[in-house]
């Protein structure tokens, strides 16, 4: 997840080494605290460090010069063995020279690869379950110890080190740490925790081994167990600027934003270098809306490294949210330059090409205004005049759809041309998307149907009373809490099945629209192709925009947003937001054969439900008041629904 502290410590020490046999500098000692336990204890116990090390055999010549060819960085360097692990395939072959995680590595011929460490650690013959030969590729820990010359032939015996050589227990607490590291790169999570348990236990300061096990427990998705360590880290070690930047990731997938912009500034105040640090809580900030403040964190980012292309395409998404076009333009430019992916390269030209016409449209405002309406009066008062707006028992408004014919449906090349020609997002428009939507003439009864989606709150009092079931999830695309938060209450509730909606409109004292009330709500008598009128226009739905395929994602908005997206009617948010529930059952062929008057829907079906209006994460086509869509699971993340009664 991050470049590792370690890797930078343990390169200085191995220069210093080379040239002065002095030993590593000791963490400051503090009070000790026993950690907070956070795994199962290992089964396997430490090893005892009074034992008497078994001599070690006598060595054979190693030529300097086949040493020399497989590695002429490290010629002379002092090395023994300390510990051997295997990881089968995972491990090169070569004869080559590199980097690696505990220092340089050497990678032998014989399939072994030595990784330089700094300190005398655990010898082979000491430990016998840890000395012993395996076949295949092994990872051999070396140190500055022992000589390379006096070493056997590595491929075939592993020399442990001299007997006179006695680990401290801080040494040994480092070497599995160090160990540790590798297992995390090979993604053994687990086992790297069993090592650093071994490390805490033997050196309960040890801040590093707090700092490696909490970032294990956080790719295991153990996230309290994470945010203990990294605050024991940071009591042991109060300036372990990346332990406060980790905690900071850590509190930011718990969905604690303000713990992690907090835990981010001090990481940032310790080490104003780090990139990753802005860059993080630019993403928190460019999140929660705040892009003014993403624009500056993800510049002083760019500022330390100006081919960060990360900082660049998301610096873009909020240049854009804040309408700065032309930075944003640039910026993915540059991104693009510089090699982001694929999809990332395709959202950005989507927005680059389309970004002047969106601008042009959103600046024309909408092509008619809906009637404005009295305020709505008690149902009880409702007499045979049908107001136009109504409050239910409960207090809903509902607003009032006049008896009488419309047509429902439309051409299907008339709607897929006209999908095409709204689309910013470049979605495919197929003829044969919209050919169950024959145009057909349908009369309807008059009947009182919700002026917005059903809200979280509404239905969540329903569930208070024991009447309906508890939604069947709880996120929208990324508000993980989003039905069982308070500050989403007045958003549209979502994972609802048709039969939970069912029972809550039955809770009202109403029901469920059938498609056909539902499109005459939408499109009335004059037949319009949007709610609002026949021309899309940005800035009137909550939909998919090139923003959202920018940023890569879209959100609800509370209901009753968007009202100059009304419906002839002012029915709201009838495009957009939520996708919604019908009662009827999906038949491509029903529109050729449904009743002429108050069509309920085919009896049965093999298909699944109808839902209507499109939805926050969807493009244009969806939203055309005639277009048909179909949902074969029983809930989703991105539907919802509204209720009708009639008069």
């Amino acid at each position: 997840m991050r470049p590792r502290l370690l890797v930078l410590l343990i390169i200085i020490v191995l220069l210093a080494a080379c040239s002065s046999d002095q030993a590593e500098t000791e963490l400051p000692e503090l009070p000790t605290k026993t950690p907070k336990p956070t795994s199962t204890p290992v089964d396997t116990a430490p090893p005892t460090l009074t034992d008497t090390p078994t001599p070690r055999p006598a060595p054979k010549e190693v030529s300097t010069e086949k040493i020399d060819k497989m590695c002429p960085v490290w010629p002379k360097t002092q090395l023994y063995v300390v510990e051997q692990i295997p990881f089968g395939d995972l491990i090169s072959v070569g004869s080559k020279c590199y980097s690696g995680a505990g220092g340089p590595e050497v990678t032998i011929e014989d399939g072994i690869v030595a990784h330089l460490a700094s300190q005398d650690i655990i010898p082979g013959d000491k430990y016998p379950e840890m000395g012993e030969i395996l076949s295949g590729p092994v990872s051999v820990y070396l140190n500055m110890r022992k000589d390379l010359e006096d070493l056997i032939e590595l491929g075939v015996v592993l020399i442990p080190p001299s007997p006179t050589v006695e680990p401290s227990i801080k040494e040994t607490a480092i070497a599995y740490n160090e160990l540790s590291l590798e297992l995390t790169d090979q993604g053994d999570y687990d086992k790297a925790i069993e090592y650093l348990d071994k490390a805490i236990e033997l050196d309960p300061n040890y801040a590093n081994a707090y700092y490696n096990r909490a970032r294990n427990h956080d790719r295991k998705y153990y996230y309290e167990d994470a945010i203990s360590d990294y605050s024991r880290a940071i009591e042991l070690d109060p300036e372990f600027a990346w332990a406060y930047v980790n905690r900071g990731w850590v509190y930011s997938a718990m969905g604690d934003y303000d713990q992690a912009i907090r835990n981010y500034t001090k990481g940032i105040e310790l080490d104003p270098s780090d990139k990753l640090a802005f860059y993080d809580r630019g993403d928190i900030y460019l999140y929660q809306g705040n892009y003014e403040l993403a624009v500056d964190d993800y510049t002083k980012a760019i500022n330390i490294d100006p081919d960060y292309k990360e900082a660049l395409f998301n610096r873009a998404i909020a240049y854009a949210e804040l309408d700065q076009s032309t930075d944003a333009i640039k910026d993915l430019e540059r991104a693009i330059e510089l090699g982001v992916s694929e999809d990332e390269k395709a959202r950005a030209n989507i927005y680059i090409d389309n970004i002047s016409s969106v601008l042009s449209s959103t600046s024309s405002g909408p092509s008619s205004t809906p009637t404005p309406f009295p305020d709505p009066v008690s149902i009880s008062n409702v007499e045979k005049d049908f107001p136009p707006l109504i409050t239910d028992e409960i207090g809903v408004t509902m607003v009032y759809v006049p008896e009488g014919s419309f047509t429902m449906g439309e051409d299907a090349k008339f709607l897929a041309d006209t999908c095409s020609e709204s689309s910013v997002i470049g979605e495919e428009c197929p003829l044969e998307e919209f050919e169950d939507a024959a145009p057909h003439t349908v009369y309807l009864d008059g009947f009182y149907i919700d002026q917005t989606e059903v809200s979280i709150q509404r239905y969540l009092e329903c569930v208070d009373e024991g009447v309906c079931a508890n939604p069947r999830g709880s996120e929208s695309m990324r508000i993980y809490d989003y039905v069982g938060n308070p500050q989403y209450y007045d958003y549209p509730v979502n994972w609802v099945s048709p039969e939970y909606a069912e029972e809550y409109c039955k809770w009202r004292n109403a029901r469920m629209p059938t498609e056909a009330e539902w499109e005459k709500s939408a499109r009335g008598t004059e037949g319009r192709i949007f709610p609002w009128g026949d021309t899309f226009i940005p800035g009137l739905a909550n939909y998919c925009d090139v923003k959202c395929v920018l940023r890569g994602y879209n959100e609800p908005v509370p209901v009753g947003s968007y009202p100059a997206g009304a419906s002839p009617y002012g029915v709201l948010n009838l495009a957009g937001n939520m996708a919604e529930w019908v009662s009827d059952l999906y038949d491509a062929d029903y529109y050729s054969n449904s009743p002429e008057d108050n069509p309920k829907g085919p009896d049965a079906s093999d298909s699944g439900h109808v839902i209507r209006g499109g939805s926050y994460s969807w493009g244009t086509g969806n939203m055309l008041s005639a277009y048909r869509n179909i949902q074969w699971s029983n809930s989703s993340n991105v539907i919802g629904f509204r209720c009708v009664r009639n008069p």
